[in-house]
């Protein structure tokens, strides 16, 4: 009916990503009104389709206002309930976009053992991006112009040519990038990083599984 027959799934592209976060800030999406974190967990883990604990708190906690609430549908990146949910908050979600030696396919790892190409992945070569070091891991970041990243929500999104720390993108949300052992992105920060997670947040990891990351299909 909705000629899902005829269509194609994937994991999310980081440029997939940026293109979801950008209309968030735009007159159609929540605009103005940074999208609100999922900020819920229980005793057994996290909770998706959450808003906050109440309106504008960061702090995460045992409520869920449930996405079709008055403050639940604040976490949804049009601020009502035809928007998307858990961008911002909830768990950090990998994407598939990472750090490779190559310009035409991912990194393999011992996680993630086989290369994906583009369409279904985004590069970022490291004859581009060169740095080794996890607590200077910013330098790479100061290597994505739009020419490597344009379009991500990575090179426009930070609020100062030169990045010096983890909190200098949009909403100052993390800003962290790939490097050869953490090649694999994350975005979207999860309840525990507070006002740090965001819809332009983005950080790395080595591709393992994690009980604070996950991912989400798409469509196409």
């Amino acid at each position: 009916y909705h000629n899902l027959a005829t269509s194609k799934s994937h994991m999310m592209k980081n440029s997939e990503w940026g293109a979801a976060a950008y209309l968030s800030a735009s007159s159609y999406g929540a605009g103005v009104n940074k999208v609100q974190i999922n900020s819920a967990s229980t005793s057994t883990g996290y909770t998706t389709g959450c808003g906050p604990q109440s309106d504008g708190d960061e702090d995460y906690g045992s409520t869920c206002n449930k996405y079709n609430t008055t403050i639940g549908q604040l976490a949804s990146t049009t601020n009502n309930t035809y928007g998307i949910y858990d961008m911002s908050g909830g768990v950090w979600e990998y994407v598939m976009g990472g750090y490779s030696t190559s310009t035409t396919a991912s990194g393999t790892d011992d996680y993630i053992s086989t290369a994906v190409q583009p369409p279904y992945a985004d590069i970022y070569p490291s004859s581009v991006f060169t740095n080794n070091g996890q607590l200077t891991n910013n330098k790479n970041n100061n290597q994505c112009t739009w020419a490597a990243c344009g379009g991500h929500a990575l090179y426009e999104t930070k609020t100062v040519d030169t990045v010096s720390s983890s909190t200098q993108s949009w909403g100052s949300d993390l800003s962290k990038f790939v490097y050869s052992s953490y090649p694999w992105f994350l975005r979207g920060g999860d309840l525990l990083n507070g006002s740090l997670a965001g819809v332009f947040a983005s950080s790395s990891h080595d591709g393992d599984a994690y009980h604070s990351d996950g991912f989400r299909v798409v469509l196409l």
